[in-house]
């Protein structure tokens, strides 16, 4: 997860068990002097007025890659302290919410984007809600589609 000037500040492993969690955090909680994990907010690319939204760094960079706009990557949906402070240090003035397609059937993620609406208009940040064919869950999938 890399900070808007492209510090790491946190790293997540990726489980092949799918029963559990699909990544965690690295951490030294337990450690002396360690350090527990954060919800890192991961920015892929910067600059402009206007970001997009989604779930995931590699979602973000996938994404940024293929389209050369600025995305941010949420550790999850309702991973979102820390996010005006960051849009607003960033000078952003307007944000495409690209968080996966499971909103539409998946009661937590709703709540969470319309957290995240709410959120931004409280902060004066505008913030565009993008659909894609559900097919595709998540924005990098859609884009890697090659669909318009």
């Amino acid at each position: 997860m890399r900070s808007v000037d492209g510090f790491i500040q946190g790293l997540q492993i990726r489980l092949d068990d799918a029963k559990n969690r699909k990544y965690r955090w690295f951490s030294s909680n337990n450690r002396e002097n360690g350090t527990p994990a954060h919800s890192w907010i991961h920015t892929a690319d910067s600059g402009g007025d206007a970001v997009s939204i989604t779930e995931g760094a590699l979602k973000a960079d996938v994404a940024a890659h293929l389209t050369g706009d600025c995305f941010i990557g949420l550790a999850g949906a309702n991973c979102i302290n820390g996010l005006v402070p960051l849009l607003q240090g960033m000078g952003i003035t307007k944000v495409y919410e690209a968080l996966d397609m499971d909103k539409r059937m998946n009661q937590n993620v709703a709540i969470s984007a319309d957290k995240l609406h709410r959120r931004l208009a409280e902060a004066g940040i505008d913030c565009i809600p993008c659909v894609w064919d559900a097919t595709y869950n998540g924005i990098d999938d859609f884009l890697l589609s090659g669909m318009d």
